[in-house]
């Protein structure tokens, strides 16, 4: 069996043992390796290695015992991936994500057999794609891309491990974006941009703290307005909590009883043709809301609760407090959010210092976005 000796850049040595595949493909995996300054005995060890580990391949090729993946590529198990993978999401196949997820992956793997690729080589990719510049944020997409096709092949059992597995190969961390909670002025620029439908929305989220899927799929059997609490589950953390009834939030329930419904379940809230709304229609419609208001629409629903949240802390509420109301089993977040209350609170003792501003009722622009909690 042939067997080459590449050296790298960092001065180590591989050696590639080949055998051909049941199909008469030729494969060449990588059998060993050698550090930087290795002996003339340790390189002659590493090719006897490499030539065995060939041989052994070859005979459980003949004799049909070979490992599942044996004989492999990783170009061809993402072809394989791309072409039958179905994922969890509504409408199956990511194909487009995947594919530019996985292109970098199949430079540095391409040609390798799948039984060659150790967790040291995910790791290795991994850190070469941060030399290049790309963000810890994208690496760590590309790098579970890698792992869920190799989670995927594990299904077929086309192959016998997940060398990208998180257990093994650690994930560039992802920063939490900023919550930039609305102030008073930005939440009624953007209630002013809302169609009615959306504004009672909006009023519900940062009244209530409910998340997007909470809302749309909020049917009037969770509503107990004797009580005067709302049975809202969480999806996501499994834990369900009661949100408590406010004035405010019992104002958007009155007027959404007056609606009428022309069809679907029984969801309390509608879109403008009497029918329950979908989440596409209220992401398009808030982000334009947004933008009509000149406000930031990224995560726009997400804001929401974020400012439901800071508002709570402002208020008074401590961690323990604002996760419960917000569904959280931790209270990590809910500390960012009373982190953020105290910061305002330090920013408004701070400009008791500073000279009275001469005004004449007027607020600018720039002043109209720094102070206040979300119009609750």
């Amino acid at each position: 069996m042939a067997v080459e000796k590449r050296v790298r850049s960092d001065g180590s040595t591989i050696y590639l043992g080949e055998y051909k595949a049941a199909d008469g493909r030729r494969i060449r995996f990588k059998a060993c390796q050698v550090a930087a300054g290795a002996t003339k005995r340790e390189h002659k060890a590493a090719m006897d290695k490499a030539r065995v580990a060939a041989s052994e391949r070859r005979v459980a090729v003949e004799n049909g015992t070979a490992p599942p993946g044996a004989g492999l590529t990783f170009k061809r198990l993402v072809a394989d991936f791309l072409k039958l993978y179905r994922g969890r999401k509504p409408g199956g196949l990511r194909t487009d994500y995947y594919t530019r997820r996985l292109a970098p992956a199949l430079e540095a793997f391409g040609d390798r057999d799948v039984l060659t690729i150790t967790p040291e080589d995910v790791a290795a990719y991994r850190d070469a794609r941060l030399r290049k510049g790309a963000s810890d944020s994208t690496v760590r997409k590309d790098v579970t891309a890698v792992a869920t096709v190799f989670r995927w092949a594990l299904r077929q059992r086309k192959v016998a491990d997940n060398p990208a597995r998180a257990e093994l190969v650690d994930r560039p961390s992802e920063p939490r974006p900023d919550p930039r909670p609305l102030t008073d002025d930005q939440m009624a620029a953007l209630l002013a941009e809302c169609p009615p439908y959306l504004r009672r929305i909006v009023r519900w989220c940062v009244h209530s703290g409910m998340d997007r899927a909470e809302v749309l799929t909020l049917g009037w059997g969770a509503v107990d307005e004797a009580r005067g609490v709302v049975h809202a589950p969480r999806s996501k953390t499994g834990v369900d909590r009661m949100v408590y009834l406010n004035d405010d939030l019992r104002a958007v329930l009155a007027e959404c009883k007056k609606l009428r419904r022309v069809s679907g379940p029984d969801q309390v809230f509608l879109g403008p043709a009497g029918q329950p709304v979908t989440t596409n229609q209220a992401n398009l419609s808030l982000r334009r809301a947004y933008h009509r208001a000149k406000l930031d629409s990224h995560a726009p629903f997400k804001r929401l609760r974020h400012s439901f949240g800071t508002g709570l802390a402002e208020r008074g509420g401590g961690a323990f407090d604002v996760a419960g109301m917000l569904g959280h089993v931790g209270t990590e977040m809910a500390a960012h959010y009373v982190k953020i209350a105290d910061q305002r609170k330090r920013d408004l003792a701070e400009s008791l210092s500073r000279p009275r501003l001469a005004t004449d009722g007027a607020t600018s622009d720039s002043e109209r976005g720094q102070g206040g909690g979300a119009n609750r």
